[in-house]
């Protein structure tokens, strides 16, 4: 669990900052400052406001920088970020390629195939394991990270996530 910290900085009764610490973000005065410039007075309930404000943006863009936007999971920027985080430790990874999406692109449309990549991120998600994780990886390209698991383990949640995708309606070679 990471804490989060925001400390007001104060200068006779006025304020003139804030530090905020947390997620290996340490905020200096001048950036801080800054965030409370607005129409009103950083010392008054809308000035917290607007830095609180900033600080959502803060988390929405870094949340949107490492989720698909279409399918909801973790992206490939993600996905390389947790490989470099798991060096040194056991963990299994499986990738997974829907066959012949450009067919369901190009006789069903994009909004099909848009559907299908969302089908298939849901199953996904739904058959794996607390604590493993799936990422988009490009186009109709997936991946998942199995921390811990030997091959046995990636095995069964292989068959899982295989079984899960043939029950999700609209996951199928009629597609």
């Amino acid at each position: 669990m990471e804490l989060e910290i925001i400390l007001a900085l104060l200068m006779f009764a006025s304020a003139i900052g804030a530090l905020l610490m947390g997620y290996s973000v340490a905020l200096t005065l001048g950036a801080c400052i800054r965030l409370f410039k607005s129409e009103q007075s950083a010392t008054s309930p809308t000035g917290v406001f607007q830095f609180l404000t900033y600080r959502e943006r803060y988390e929405q863009a870094r949340n949107d920088a490492q989720n698909d936007a279409l399918t909801g999971i973790k992206n490939r920027r993600a996905f390389d970020s947790e490989l470099a985080r798991l060096r040194g430790r056991d963990f299994a990874l499986l990738l997974i390629d829907i066959d012949h999406f450009k067919k369901i692109n190009d006789r069903l449309g994009h909004s099909e195939g848009d559907r299908v990549l969302k089908r298939v991120a849901r199953a996904l998600t739904s058959a794996l394991r607390e604590g493993d994780e799936a990422f988009r990886y490009g186009g109709e390209e997936f991946a998942v990270i199995l921390v811990g698991a030997n091959a046995e383990v990636a095995t069964r949640v292989g068959h899982r996530i295989q079984d899960t995708l043939v029950e999700e309606p609209g996951v199928d070679e009629q597609s």
